[in-house]
């Protein structure tokens, strides 16, 4: 029987920016009620998760976000939080450093690229929240959307986290799905047939370049992957049937829940209605894994997607097995050997439960 090991939340459609190539700020600004994120969260506890995911629009506009913080950590919960890095500052920051294992903060190659794609000033706030966290040893990644108006600025990423000594790095496609009103400006972000060729030959030159500069990305192989993920129209699957969905859910600030972050439809349950066992064990989400092994879905790259399964082969898993000792050696240098050592723990028990469940 398969045990639910993430929870993705979606706190807030409210966002402090009007970034370009998403429309979330042009939504209806809603807050996911603290009792419902309450009773996820424990239930959530019951059946096995032990990892939850904060994000928005922008999750620091949650009112309730300390408090969600503090449960979640109470409940044992390994936190992580994906922010644009503007409402970080020295007065939050301690808090943070208690209650939140991993932040990940968006960025779009270079200053002036970043800047045009999120606005005037964002570089900089994001910049001081990544030096506010490395000095309190915060563990945090750097996230950037591989687009036709930033895919020659990918290797900036690696030169920030170089400079930064910031530990891993993380690219995923643009998706149609951010521009959910503003469709027809999807062709303005889109990488087409005549820049793939471009896009490839930058993607080579970022994973060599990082390697030089001892800057990891999560996974080179789905990297590799991007170019035909635009030639697919977005419509790619990784090689094995996406493990996802088969371990995850994800809260939608209404109380809906959604199988992955792939999939904003169809809906599993409300959590106003259904507990969560209910919705994780119950028909609609076994149809909806049917579907998934039928490579029905509708195919993403998203950050969060089953990225072991871009590269299988033995040569690979080895690959895989030296960059995970190799990370564990750097986060340790941040966070400290015990902090690392528990990694290592979750991990083992993760892959032993993923033998039994399947």
């Amino acid at each position: 029987m398969a045990t639910l090991k993430n929870l993705f939340i979606e706190l807030t459609t409210a966002c402090n920016f009007k970034c370009e190539m998403c429309d979330i700020w042009q939504t209806k600004r809603q807050f996911l009620p603290f009792k419902l994120l309450s009773k996820v969260l424990r239930q959530a506890r019951e059946l096995g998760a032990d990892q939850v995911s904060f994000s928005g629009g922008e999750a620091l506009l949650y009112p309730n976000f300390q408090d969600a913080l503090k449960l979640a950590k109470t409940l044992g919960f390994n936190i992580f939080i994906s922010t644009n890095g503007s409402l970080i500052s020295a007065q939050n920051v301690g808090f943070l450093v208690r209650h939140v294992d991993h932040i990940g903060i968006s960025i779009e190659g270079d200053k002036k690229t970043h800047e045009q794609l999120r606005g005037p000033g964002s570089y900089d706030k994001a910049l001081m929240a990544i030096r506010l966290l490395k000095n309190k040893r915060i563990l945090t990644s750097l996230s950037m959307v591989v687009s036709k108006k930033s895919f020659q600025k990918m290797r900036s990423l690696v030169d920030l986290a170089n400079q930064e000594k910031i530990y891993q790095i993380i690219f995923q496609p643009f998706g149609r799905g951010l521009l959910f009103k503003r469709a027809k400006d999807c062709q303005n972000f889109w990488i087409t047939k005549p820049d793939l060729e471009n896009l490839e030959k930058e993607i080579e030159e970022t994973i060599s370049y990082a390697k030089r500069k001892k800057v990891d990305i999560l996974s080179e192989s789905l990297l590799r992957a991007i170019p035909k993920y635009f030639a697919l129209d977005g419509r790619i699957y990784p090689k094995r049937s996406c493990q996802i969905a088969q371990t995850s859910l994800v809260l939608r600030k209404d109380g809906k829940i959604i199988p992955c972050w792939g999939w904003y439809e169809p809906v599993l349950g409300d959590i106003k209605k259904n507990s969560l066992r209910e919705i994780f064990y119950g028909s609609k989400r076994k149809l909806i894994l049917k579907k998934i092994e039928q490579k029905k879905c509708p195919g993403c790259l998203a950050a969060c997607s089953d990225i072991e399964a871009y590269g299988t082969s033995p040569k690979n898993q080895l690959a895989l097995l030296a960059k995970r000792m190799r990370n564990i050696y750097r986060i340790s240098k941040i966070m400290g050997l015990s902090y690392s050592l528990s990694l290592v723990k979750s991990a083992i028990a993760r892959k032993i439960d993923q033998s039994k469940d399947y």
